[in-house]
């Protein structure tokens, strides 16, 4: 009787173990199969268009980190690319004066290079560089775009 029990309680417990290994194994999957997903959307993304423009806006002048990105495709009637952080890199310099913008792993390897950048008056001015481009902190607010173009 004894036995019965114990045998019992531990195919209990064997069934519960291999179900929960089921499920978690087809959460993984699930998650797999949705990154797939959101990747190819992204590729998707950028293969339609020529450029997009990283619109910047950082607050609080020197050592404030605190800023906001949106990535668009046009000036007119294009599309937002969401979540920006996935296509343009937003990072600052150890003297807290500069705003530093690259393109990301996947903006690079859809041929994303910087072209020009432009202040509020939005008068875009060719870049020195195309891997980088360094953003003067002014003021308590400012405001860049940055113009990514696609190598052919």
């Amino acid at each position: 009787m004894f036995l019965t029990i114990i045998t019992t309680i531990f195919s209990v417990i064997g069934a519960i173990t291999t179900i929960h290994w089921f499920y978690e194994r087809y959460e993984k999957f699930m998650g797999w199969q949705k990154r797939q997903k959101e990747t190819k959307r992204k590729d998707w993304l950028l293969s339609c268009s020529d450029y997009f423009i990283a619109h910047v806006i950082h607050l609080g002048g020197e050592f404030s980190m605190t800023h906001s990105l949106q990535v668009y495709s046009n000036e007119d009637g294009g599309y937002y690319f969401n979540p920006p952080k996935d296509f343009v890199s937003v990072s600052f310099n150890r003297g807290g004066d500069l705003t530093i913008i690259m393109p990301t792993e996947l903006s690079k390897k859809a041929g994303f290079v910087i072209d020009s950048m432009a202040g509020i008056d939005e008068i875009f001015i060719k870049t020195q560089y195309q891997d980088i481009c360094h953003l003067p902190q002014n003021s308590l607010k400012n405001e860049h775009f940055v113009k990514f173009v696609k190598v052919k």
